[in-house]
């Protein structure tokens, strides 16, 4: 939470961060009284006019942030989950693990599964 689209630059989600950050940005720049920001780019100038904020307008700065984060969280969780169903270790359907590389099927859910390549060095799947 401490910097906008950071999460997203882990992911490598270059569009999603540069949108994060540019949505942050244009925030304060027009929401924020001029005569609050600071003259100078210190430490304890920008504090200071961090506590002069608007209580509304620091609202609306956590809730950016937080979505922000809830947003990265939720692109992690995707491409964790289309990373194991592309290497076969996950049902695309329902989500269950798949611990069988033989079936044509998940045991689950019985969603019939396309052949899908397994990863020899997988521990999981031992042939």
């Amino acid at each position: 939470m401490l910097f906008p689209g950071l999460g997203h630059a882990y992911l490598r989600e270059w569009l999603r961060m540069a949108t994060w950050l540019v949505l942050m940005f244009a925030t304060v720049s027009f929401l924020v009284p001029p005569d609050i920001l600071p003259q100078e780019l210190t430490f304890d100038a920008v504090m200071e006019a961090s506590r002069s904020l608007p209580t509304d307008l620091s609202l609306l700065i956590l809730a950016l942030r937080t979505l922000n984060v809830i947003d990265a969280y939720i692109v992690a969780r995707r491409t964790q989950h289309q990373e194991a169903v592309d290497a076969g270790r996950q049902c695309p359907n329902c989500g269950h693990e798949l611990q069988d590389p033989d079936l044509s099927f998940c045991p689950w859910c019985a969603a019939e599964l396309e052949a899908a390549t397994v990863e020899e060095n997988d521990p999981r799947f031992e042939l």
